[in-house]
């Protein structure tokens, strides 16, 4: 999926949520280095989403760098709120299954809030 077309899907995300509280996104960036120890993130992560009303929207195994370098799979992850987000990264769970992936990758993740363009 180009990166246009995922931008083009957040926008349209967020002139949908105009009348809700903000959507909060949490996009990482994932270069794995070693399959054997992501297995424990992969069977654990959709599961650790749910109590928090995570949604996985973009998954992007072969990302469209227009600028800069890709570090390997894109997603994105759709929450209700910032503070919904946050929760879920910092639960106890995801934190316990979030040591395999730093463990057997290379990643960046980010929280950005929804917000109306003027």
């Amino acid at each position: 999926m180009k990166f246009t077309k995922t931008f083009a899907i957040l926008t349209a995300l967020f002139t949908a949520s105009h009348a809700m509280a903000a959507p909060a996104y949490v996009i990482g960036e994932v270069n794995v280095t070693n399959q054997t120890g992501m297995k424990e993130y992969r069977a654990g992560f959709m599961d650790s989403l749910k109590p928090y009303g995570g949604k996985v929207i973009v998954k992007a195994t072969k990302p469209e760098m227009m600028e800069g370098d890709t570090n390997g799979v894109v997603s994105i992850i759709e929450f209700e709120s910032a503070e919904q987000a946050r929760a879920w990264y910092n639960s106890d769970f995801y934190q316990k299954i979030n040591k395999s992936r730093k463990a057997s990758s290379t990643s960046r993740v980010l929280i950005v809030e929804a917000v109306e363009a003027k």
